[in-house]
């Protein structure tokens, strides 16, 4: 649309408005003529129309309309749906999570028990290796100790 169209349409538009026609009502009455969605807007805009007592009776009348009949909470209600979905799945992975946290504190607890034995094995092999040192130390004296008196009565 051209600007002169524009103009002397905003023009019009703001005579309405002064008379006492609602910004929805010459909303409305531009769209019937053909004037599209964008070219409307301008021409609104242009026009500097402000929402009058009507428009606000209008606008208010419809927000209690939709929330007597329940259409202002539906997209809540479609988002509450959507996000219990989601707790859902979250609740199955929760407890999967939790069988997994029961096996892994299993083994766990497993695997410190097998530290504490390994542990005993480790102090008992130490005792056993001094043991089997002292019983070489020992087995070495008596081995000496038979060589010198093997020597004492061979020189006999």
């Amino acid at each position: 649309m051209d600007e002169t169209t524009i103009a002397r349409l905003s023009e019009l538009v703001k005579g309405m408005h002064d008379q006492g026609m609602s910004v929805k009502q010459i909303e409305e009455n531009l769209e019937q003529m053909g004037i599209s969605r964008e070219d409307i807007k301008v021409i609104v805009t242009r026009a500097g129309l402000k929402p009058s007592t009507v428009d606000i009776h209008e606008e208010v009348t419809a927000v209690k309309e939709a929330i007597s009949t329940g259409e202002a909470v539906k997209p809540v209600v479609e988002k509450l749906g959507e996000a219990e979905e989601h707790f859902e799945r979250l609740h199955a992975k929760m407890d999967m999570l939790h069988e997994k946290h029961k096996e892994v504190s299993q083994a766990v607890s497993e695997l410190s028990e097998l530290r504490a034995e390994l542990s005993e094995i480790k102090n008992l092999l130490l005792e056993i290796r001094a043991a089997v040192a002292a019983t070489k130390k020992l087995q070495e004296d008596l081995i000496e100790i038979n060589r010198r008196v093997l020597a004492r009565e061979s020189v006999k």
